[in-house]
């Protein structure tokens, strides 16, 4: 089977499974958005032929009116329906759970292959059994059949939207407090702003589509890594595992972060071989990995992971506590982001300028209060999470590529068995979307390899950085850059053409001269071409 190898440069499981998570949620708001939008335009027509049957001056207008205002009504209905049907079936098409558990599961696998490269001495060195896909099978299936209720939720959605619609409005036309066109339309609003429920859980609470299908996709993804990392690290005899998660893990989880756990029962002390010495160390196992899961460690929408723990070396997180502030910060920095969400969705849906203009206040007011959380409290942005994903015009922009199988169906790159990481592949989708010509060069064990030949460039070997921080300056560009040649010489390798990534971070002309002055700044890590690609364009930089 193929060895998938994790960036040796350091890889977060945390940002993977997000960015799995996020990649789903996109792709149901999506689908919620073009659904919501389309039943806007119609009823917004509908309330407006409804004034039009109610102003009329004489019988036979207003029957004329009635006919047309039934027809279109019958109409809207039918082709609404073929909206629902025809999303539910795209989001079919793509095998999305197959997609993220198996991006996830190999991840995982790398992960723990990695961990343990670190170990001189290990318990077992027999061959590798089968795959680690065994191991994640029944969660790919899980996680199927809740996007297919969610893809069912969407079919029906606008038969209850219409039925909904009209039910809020009735009642107020009986009492006279509004007339008839203001009533319908702040019933549309109001209905379709809070956009599509997909259930309400014991505890009351009513999750969207997007957001469930973001958890139920996290939840999937990040059993699928422990499980494959734990057949890898078994099938290597090593059956002790560690725990990390962030400072703000929640009450259930943070009294196993850090904590040394098995996965084949033993508890207390044990004594086993040092992973890299000649000698034996005691080790104090607190508990199971199936006690911890009991005790409701790694529930629904958990982010924690698991690593191999290698006898006598340090264990990540050890001594970590549990901080009640840390976790309210993250659960109001959730709902912030919903607000800001909710304010864009009421934008989108609008029904005049009024309306519209009203929306970017809330907008601008629930931005302004992110910021001022996050001056005070010192967490990081998360801007994609304040997203719709959503196009001005009556369809959404088509889902961003976000999986490997999505980068392969779009763009047929032949990926020799390797897996990217996340941001791998949004690079790719970018850089071949704006009509860049390449060939993938596969990894080849430990040894680094550049990323791929850019035929536009004449044939030339590059070697891809992500800026993956806030932090758009030279410093941070240069890092990597640095350590990548100075490991290829170690290795025997030439990395001497390198392309910076700034995704969407402006390259402004100061980066431009301070990128100039690479070589100058760097004479141990000379390298020969250096691009940046910012906002969708690459620009060389013309190197001193």
């Amino acid at each position: 089977m193929p060895l998938f190898v994790p960036d040796p440069e350091g890889f977060d499981a945390a940002e993977l499974l997000e960015q799995l998570g996020a990649g789903i949620a996109a792709r149901y708001e999506a689908a919620e958005l073009v659904l919501l939008r389309e039943i806007a335009i119609r009823t917004y027509k509908i309330t407006m032929l409804e004034q039009a049957a109610e102003d009329a001056r004489d019988a036979l207008t207003r029957q004329r009116a009635l006919r047309e205002l039934a027809t279109a009504r019958a109409t809207a209905l039918r082709e609404l329906r073929d909206v629902a049907q025809q999303e539910a079936r795209r989001l079919r098409a793509e095998g999305l759970a197959e997609d993220v558990v198996a991006t996830a599961a190999q991840h995982g696998e790398a992960a723990a292959a990695a961990r343990l490269s670190l170990a001189k001495r290990l318990p077992a060195r027999a061959g590798v059994v089968g795959s680690a896909a065994q191991a994640v099978g029944a969660l790919t299936l899980d996680l199927s059949s809740k996007l297919e209720f969610l893809n069912a939720r969407i079919t029906r959605y606008p038969d209850d939207a219409y039925k909904h619609i009209i039910s809020e409005t009735a009642p107020r036309l009986i009492l006279g407090a509004e007339t008839k066109l203001l009533t319908q339309r702040a019933a549309v609003q109001r209905f379709l702003s809070e956009g599509i429920d997909a259930f309400q859980d014991r505890r009351g609470r009513t999750w969207r589509i997007g957001t469930y299908a973001e958890m139920a996709t996290r939840t999937a993804t990040q059993r699928a890594w422990q499980d494959a990392g734990v057949w890898r690290m078994q099938q290597s005899g090593v059956n002790l595992v560690t725990i990390q998660g962030g400072v703000d893990a929640c009450k259930l989880c943070a009294p196993w972060i850090g904590k040394i756990l098995s996965t084949n029962g033993v508890v207390g002390p044990v004594t086993m071989p040092h992973a890299t010495q000649d000698r034996t160390v005691t080790v104090q196992v607190y508990g199971t990995l199936d006690q911890a899961r009991r005790q409701g460690w790694g529930h629904p929408n958990c982010r924690d992971t698991v690593s191999a723990y290698l006898p006598g070396l340090p264990v990540p997180q050890a001594g970590f506590e549990y901080s009640p502030e840390a976790e309210a910060e993250r659960a109001k920095q959730r709902k912030l982001e919903r607000d800001i969400r909710d304010a864009k969705r009421r934008e989108a849906l609008a029904s005049d300028d009024i309306q519209r203009r009203k929306a970017q206040r809330e907008i601008r007011d629930a931005q302004a209060e992110m910021r001022d959380f996050l001056a005070e409290t010192g967490r990081n942005r998360s801007r994609a999470r304040e997203q719709l994903h959503f196009s001005d015009g009556s369809r959404a922009k088509p889902a961003p590529v976000r999986t490997q199988g999505d980068l392969v169906r779009k763009h047929g790159l032949n990926l020799g068995g390797d897996v990217l990481q996340p941001h791998e592949i949004e690079f790719y989708d970018r850089f071949l979307s704006a009509g860049n010509r390449v060939t993938y060069i596969p990894r080849h064990g430990w040894k680094p390899t550049n990323d791929f030949v850019w035929h536009d460039r004449g044939d030339v070997e590059i070697e891809l950085k992500t800026l993956l921080t806030d932090d758009v300056t030279m410093r941070a560009i240069a890092r990597p850059i640095r350590a990548a040649v100075k490991k290829a010489n170690r290795g025997g390798v030439v990395k001497e053409n390198f392309i910076a990534d700034l995704r969407d971070a402006p390259l402004t002309d100061e980066l431009v001269a301070e990128m100039r002055r690479y070589n100058v700044d760097n004479p141990h890590a000379l390298i020969a071409r250096l691009f940046a690609m910012s906002r969708g364009e690459v620009t060389e930089i013309d190197l001193e």
